[in-house]
Parts: C-alpha cells; structure tokens; sequence
C-alpha cells in the first residue's frame, strides 16, 4: 500500500507540474514554435606581401529551427543551417578550410523533458556555457551530441551538466 500510495503520489505531482501541456501529441506538435535567422556574411583580408593576394568572401544563408510544445514534459527540438557562397575572390584557398560554407547541415536534433526549473535533452543541440559553446564567428555555428541537464532554481543561477560524445565543427 505504501509503494502504491508513493507511486500515486508522484503520478500526480508530474501530471500537475505539467498540467498546462498540452493534452495530445497532435497539439504538441500545432502549437510548436519555428524561429529563424537570415544571414550575411563578408570577409575580406588584405596582405601587404607578395606571398599571398588579397581575398574576400561573401556566404548567405538561413539558419532554421522549430521546438514543439510540451507534452506531459517531453518536446522535440530541431534546427538546420543552409548556407550559400555568393562570391568568393580567394586564389590562394585562404578561406576554403574554414569559411566556404556551402550546403546544408542539420545542426540540432534532441529531445527534452521539462519538469518545474529543470531541463534534460539527450541528441544534438547547441551548447553555450563559459567553459564549452558553439562559436557565432563563423557562418555555421558549431553544435555537440549528448545529454544534458539545465536547472534555474537559484536567482540569477544556471545550473548545468552535460556529457558530450559528439561535436559538428563550423564549416568544414
């Protein structure tokens, strides 16, 4: 009776921390968010030798995501870069290995579970902390495979672990 009455007792407690999720996985999915980001990019650098010539670069592209809604704490996540060289004046390779960034790369796909303050996903996603976080210096913007966990119990504190296998550089 004891075990039965904790096991209840929990089930309740998770069905009433997400009591406004939503109430199917249909309306998950209809009342998920999409986001997204046009970008431009242009580099230029100029030598004052005769070993290399100057060299410039311009990429465009679209960086686009869409989060479902909650259903009972579980959401989906995913986004995807699209990249486009527009022009690129760079006889010497200068730029090839880190900012000739054409193509498609699928940048985050995980799933989360949400209770109260706290955060898990396990799949790729980006990752910003002091120690550890994808680069925006660049037109593809680095993301990392794994599991992690994000809590914002304490004013002004992010409390955060992860444990990252896997990790998709910025261009090349």
């Amino acid at each position: 009776i004891v075990k039965s009455s904790l096991a209840a007792a929990c089930a309740i407690a998770l069905f009433q921390t997400n009591s406004f999720a939503n109430e199917t996985l249909a309306s998950a999915f209809e009342n998920g968010k999409i986001d997204g980001k046009l970008k431009s990019y242009f580099f230029a650098k100029s030598y004052d030798n005769d070993r290399f010539e100057d060299a410039n670069i311009w990429v465009n592209g679209l960086d686009l995501g869409y989060k479902t809604g909650t259903f009972y704490g579980f959401g989906l996540g995913t986004s995807a870069q699209f990249a486009s060289v527009t022009s690129i004046n760079d006889d010497d390779g200068r730029y090839l290995p880190y900012m000739d960034a054409s193509g498609t790369v699928m940048s985050e796909l995980y799933l989360s579970y949400n209770i109260d303050k706290t955060t898990a996903k396990v799949g790729r996603q980006y990752v910003t902390t002091p120690i550890v976080a994808g680069s925006g210096s660049r037109f593809i913007r680095q993301s990392f495979e794994g599991y992690s966990v994000e809590n914002t119990s304490l004013d002004n504190t992010k409390i955060y672990a992860a444990y990252l296998t896997k990790f998709a550089g910025r261009t090349d």
